[in-house]
């Protein structure tokens, strides 16, 4: 990884802990390229043989994983530094989790390219088909009727005889799809979606608890670009002693089935957002948890050092 800033970023880039110029010819001769055009560089390498010391073998690849990522942040923390750039020769499916785990966001990436040649597009027939059950008899085809266990709706495709029925935003009767201004039927029709989508619950799987599973003080929940940033704080606070717990939440209506009885399960919640609390609020009304939000609206994104002190601090709450 090297990472860049302007003329004035130099100082403070060569103040990054030990990590000043490690090994590995590729970073070294690109460092030194661009040190002769006046470029503030760092690199940093994580050889195999360095984590091999303390990690086992098969925990190497994600202990990997989170030392680039918080070496990411911590970069990113430094005065001047406006970029982090990743030298990866054969580790095409490394580097997205590396940088999702950063918390840079997808349209961060710039170019995604390793040192050979270009990222392929998957061939669309190599991927996973859905099977689709389309309607086909006319005389049992009712547009609003709906599979027993899902709710979903049966799909035609459109122009097919016999199978032509009203599309819209105006609300519909159940199982005939006809227009309907009832009043009974439309409160019936929105409980009806409601339980719908609830139901695809089923089909998400549990939420994975990370760090101190069974007797973390302080679970925090985050969930999008948050991960990087709280990845790393939760390292820290670890690494300083505390025992703490993390969730990262992918499905947000509806939850993840298990994720009530996780909450339960931990004295304090907390929730970093860049937002105002919106997730918080939902974890509070849903499953009566005193989860407490931890809130940024600057536009720029946590850093792992901030959220370390949030830690600290819900830590010390009662």
């Amino acid at each position: 990884m090297i990472a860049s800033g302007g003329p004035g970023a130099r100082k403070q880039a060569s103040l990054f802990g030990p990590f000043l110029a490690v090994g590995g010819i590729i970073g070294l001769c690109t460092a030194f390229a661009l040190n002769r055009r006046g470029v503030a560089v760092t690199v940093i390498e994580a050889q195999p043989r360095v984590l091999m010391r303390g990690v086992p073998e098969d925990q190497m690849a994600r202990e990997a994983q989170a030392l680039c990522a918080e070496t990411i942040q911590q970069l990113r923390e430094i005065p001047g530094i406006r970029g982090v750039h990743i030298i990866a020769s054969g580790d095409d499916d490394f580097i997205p989790e590396v940088l999702t785990r950063a918390g840079v966001p997808r349209r961060g990436y710039g170019d995604l390219a390793n040192s050979a040649e270009p990222w392929p597009i998957p061939d669309p027939s190599t991927l996973e088909r859905t099977p689709i059950d389309l309607a086909t008899d006319p005389e049992r085809f009712r547009p609003y009727g709906r599979d027993p266990e899902t709710l979903a709706r049966p799909w035609a495709i459109p122009g097919t005889p016999g199978l032509e029925h009203r599309i819209g935003g105006i609300e519909k009767a159940d199982v005939t799809g006809d227009v309907s201004y009832d009043p009974a039927n439309h409160e019936h029709m929105v409980r009806l979606r409601a339980e719908k989508v609830a139901r695809i619950a089923s089909s998400i799987p549990p939420v994975e608890v990370l760090g101190d599973v069974d007797d973390a003080e302080v679970l925090v929940v985050g969930w999008g670009s948050t991960w990087g940033a709280i990845d790393g704080a939760v390292s820290r606070a670890r690494r300083a002693g505390h025992r703490v717990a993390h969730v990262h939440l992918v499905h947000l209506n509806p939850f993840p089935p298990n994720l009530g009885e996780v909450l339960a399960r931990y004295p304090r919640v907390m929730v970093p957002e860049m937002n105002l609390g919106q997730l918080a609020h939902q974890l509070r009304a849903e499953f009566l948890v005193d989860a407490r939000p931890v809130t940024k609206v600057r536009g720029v994104p946590f850093t792992a050092s901030e959220l370390e002190q949030a830690i600290v601090d819900r830590l010390k709450d009662a």
